[in-house]
């Protein structure tokens, strides 16, 4: 079964290399390794929507699997000594290629390229763990006003609005969703969209 505004390159890519019955076949579990790979996501997005009722953002959230290894001493220095170091010194925080946990940024560790002649992409992956600032996890939560004209919203909700509203009026990527645009209304955050 199709789902309407489901097919792109991105998502046949996927199935085609993750979700295809050859690979599903060499796993001893299909259905529970299929399962499995929400839990990041319902996990996430349980933990940002904690965050967000108690309204008391960490300057940093880590998601690390069982074989992520962090050395916290050096973590602290490089994420959070450093930046208020250079910030209290009159550094631009744009520059930085380790601002302020407000600055709305994410880390990964490891990134895994697509075969370029099928698609185009770059992404994290795999047991590196993840770094979202404070800033990054304020963006998650905003509750989005889209509309029409966009005036009054900021850039990252302008761009986030126009891939919700107008899906088809984009190039790809842009235009590669699963349908995240049916479960919107507006006053949504991301996570609740997630």
């Amino acid at each position: 079964m199709e789902v309407k505004g489901c097919k792109s390159k991105l998502t046949q890519f996927w199935r085609t290399h993750y979700a295809s019955i050859n690979f599903l076949r060499k796993k001893a579990n299909p259905l529970g390794w299929i399962c499995a790979q929400r839990r990041f996501a319902t996990s996430f997005t349980s933990v940002v929507q904690m965050y967000s009722e108690t309204e008391s953002l960490p300057d940093y959230l880590i998601i690390a699997d069982d074989d992520t290894y962090i050395n916290m001493e050096h973590i602290f220095q490089m994420l959070v000594h450093q930046p208020k170091q250079l910030e209290e010194k009159g550094f631009n925080q744009d520059e930085s290629a380790f601002p302020t946990s407000e600055t709305p940024v994410v880390w990964a560790g490891c990134k895994i390229r697509s075969p370029i002649h099928i698609i185009n992409w770059t992404i994290p992956f795999g047991g590196y763990g993840q770094f979202f600032s404070k800033g990054a996890l304020k963006r998650l939560i905003e509750p989005m006003h889209c509309n029409e004209t966009q005036s009054d919203s900021g850039v990252h909700q302008n761009g986030s609005c126009q891939k919700l509203l107008h899906k088809e009026k984009n190039a790809y990527p842009m235009n590669a969703t699963i349908s995240e645009e049916d479960f919107f209304n507006i006053g949504d955050s991301l996570n609740q969209i997630f």
